[in-house]
């Protein structure tokens, strides 16, 4: 799988200046104004309660008209919760200024696409207090800020707060006929033209809107959206803001500083800023035809952070900034391919296999994509991938046991793709069926990295045949305390797009094929047996006989859902939009005494 690496070539973080200590862990956050409670510290108190402020950055960027936020290193000592402390510049100008811990969440998780946003509080904060188990997040980690109210347009450049003294990297505000010309140079984001393409486009925004490291993006994407007439979700992505005025502050702070550096490459070249304007705020289609964001998540090693010290650096000639932009661009993949259907479309009767790869233009030019399984026989057809679209590849080969390998080209490179796209020997005791991977995120996704659905949402299965000769399918589910509504396992059998049966069986004991349900008429249910044990339930299946095709073989896929809307599956993860799971092809001819011939 290709994944992005975004990074600009020699851009160590340790080797670079003071923005990228937290940059690499925050990215973007904002200032809106300080809360009026919090206790005043006066003169050296100040110092006193704090063991006197320790500013990370040499020189915080100071914007006109926004709030001062300073990252600080750690305060020792208890929460200073708000606390209110002075601050003056040389000039004699006297600020107010708040003093905040920041606690932050562990990743919200999948089903999410956006399942690397993390939230965030203000104030002291108990995990066991403040989130249930179903949000699945904890506060494990915290940063320092001091907020300070906004410093007139002109006169002094040094801060002086509790105990500290800070020059500060003055600036103006960002322009806001800059913003709308960049906007305005950048295509259209594709697949948000429809009530139902936006309604799940801020589906997949709405968890990073909250979170400081992502919502600079989102508001920048809503730039583009309202350029091109898309004012209704441009507006719902505005009015989803942090909670707390501590946590937008920090928010605010990294949008301005993106607008800023991006302003001042507009006006350097504006055809670059608008290049770099698409690729933070990269909009693509899934080839289910859902509209998600598929920008590089903020990571340390993705050197976002160091471009934006690049940006924001005065002293770095304007030829230089706009060269290590260009490298960023240049570092990032032009394309994504990953893995859809390793065998739903095969032909067994025929003897062939065929596997289907999804791919997604990164480049913005588009091009012509091709497929080979195997790195042998012939190449699958040539498509025609438009820029920032997807398109589906496949090839095919002779079924045959072993592993299996799928190459994707494109744009004159290529990815090798590991595959299931041969026959899957089953024998005694059985062919393990799963476990079930988590729907694909954002991170999974770009990283080519599916992850198993583990500890309260674990789920595994094992074909078998019995004593008599007939085969039959182990289901065992695990279970969190609160079991979910509707908890059920689907097992889809037969080819992609046209199954023989989906079959769903309840955790309450009934069993029935989904393909039968009507709109007015439900399909038959049949009750069977629900084996429950501690945290975990369990059913056995018989797989129909029409699942079993010549010359022995089954092609299979199994689901774990319930009423939330929550997936897991194998042998794949699910993209958003998708409605069935591709293929895993299991051979049952070498299992002892099974002869399909004469069965």
């Amino acid at each position: 799988m290709v994944a992005s690496t975004d990074r600009a070539p020699g851009s160590s973080p340790a080797a670079r200046g003071k923005i990228g200590f937290v940059g690499a862990t925050l990215l973007t956050l904002a200032a809106v104004g300080c809360s009026a409670g919090g206790r005043p510290i006066a003169g050296d108190d100040a110092a006193a309660a704090f063991g006197a402020i320790s500013v990370a950055e040499a020189r915080p960027i100071a914007v006109a008209g926004e709030p001062i936020v300073l990252f600080l290193n750690p305060i020792p000592g208890p929460d200073p919760a708000g606390r209110v402390i002075p601050a003056e510049l040389d000039d004699g100008t006297r600020l107010r200024g708040e003093v905040h811990r920041l606690y932050i969440g562990d990743p919200i998780g999948p089903p999410n696409w956006l399942g690397h946003a993390r939230r965030w509080a203000a104030g002291v904060v108990r995990a066991e207090q403040s989130e249930t188990r179903s949000e699945r997040s904890r506060f494990r980690h915290s940063i320092d800020v001091a907020i300070v109210e906004p410093i007139p347009a002109a006169g002094g450049a040094v801060l002086r707060i509790a105990g500290a003294t800070v020059p500060l990297d003055r600036r103006g505000a960002p322009d806001p006929d800059s913003a709308a010309r960049l906007a305005a140079g950048t295509p259209t984001p594709l697949g948000v033209d429809s009530p139902g393409a936006i309604v799940g486009l801020f589906a997949a925004l709405q968890p990073g809107l909250e979170d400081p490291s992502i919502r600079w993006r989102g508001l920048l994407l809503a730039d583009r959206l309202e350029r091109a007439g898309l004012s209704s979700i441009a507006e719902r992505i505005r009015a989803t803001r942090p909670t707390g005025v501590a946590v937008a502050a920090v928010a605010r702070s990294i949008e301005v500083r993106w607008r800023l550096a991006l302003g001042r490459l507009e006006r350097i070249d504006a055809g670059l800023a608008a290049d770099l304007l698409a690729r933070l705020t990269l909009i693509v289609t899934t080839p289910d035809g859902v509209a998600i964001p598929a920008w590089t998540p903020p990571r340390a090693d993705t050197g976002l952070d160091i471009m934006l010290e690049d940006l924001l650096n005065s002293s770095l000639s304007d030829t230089d900034a706009a060269a290590r932009v260009r490298a960023w661009l240049a570092e990032g993949a032009e394309f994504l391919a990953w893995v859809i259907d390793d065998a739903g479309l095969s032909a067994p009767g025929a003897g062939v296999v065929l596997t289907r790869a999804g791919i997604v233009d990164f480049s913005g030019r588009g091009g012509i994509a091709q497929a080979t399984l195997d790195g042998a026989g012939a190449p699958g057809p040539r498509l025609s991938v438009a820029p920032y679209s997807p398109a589906i590849v496949a090839a095919s080969a002779p079924i045959e046991p072993g592993a299996a390998s799928i190459t994707v080209e494109h744009l004159g490179s290529s990815v090798v793709l590991s595959a299931a796209g041969r026959a899957l020997d089953a024998g005694p005791p059985g062919f393990r069926v799963g476990p079930a991977l988590e729907p694909w995120s954002l991170e999974t996704w770009r990283a080519g990295s599916p992850v198993v659905a583990g500890g309260d949402r674990a789920t595994l299965a094992l074909l078998r045949r019995r004593v008599g000769g007939a085969w039959e399918i182990y289901i065992e589910c695990r279970t969190p305390p609160e079991p979910p509504p509707g908890d059920r396992v689907r097992l889809w059998l037969g080819p992609t797009g046209r199954p023989f049966a989906a079959l769903v069986a309840d955790a309450r004991g009934f069993i029935f094929d989904e393909l039968m349900e009507q709109p007015e008429v439900s399909a038959p249910r049949t009750p069977i047996v629900i084996s429950r044990r501690g945290d975990r339930w369990s059913c056995v299946i018989d797989l129909p006989e029409r699942a079993i095709e010549p010359p022995g073989v089954v092609r299979i896929a199994l689901e774990r859902l319930d009423d939330a809307g929550d997936r897991r599956t194998w042998p794949r993860p699910m993209m958003p939009g998708q409605i069935e799971p591709g293929r895993a092809l299991v051979s049952l001819t070498r299992w002892l005494g099974f002869d399909p011939a004469r069965e």
